[in-house]
């Protein structure tokens, strides 16, 4: 429960900036880094 409080604080702290999108990087298992840009809308549904 906590982790969603925080992505609530988060998520205000975005949008009270004008953030529409997040950055994601990863290195997935073949050692290839990966990025992705979500909006910050679809981010905060996923956690």
């Amino acid at each position: 429960m906590a982790e969603h409080h925080t992505f609530k604080k988060i998520r205000k702290s975005l949008e009270e900036t004008g953030v529409k999108f997040v950055r994601i990087l990863w290195c997935d298992n073949a050692n290839i880094i990966r990025g992705k840009a979500v909006h910050i809308e679809i981010w905060s549904c996923g956690f």
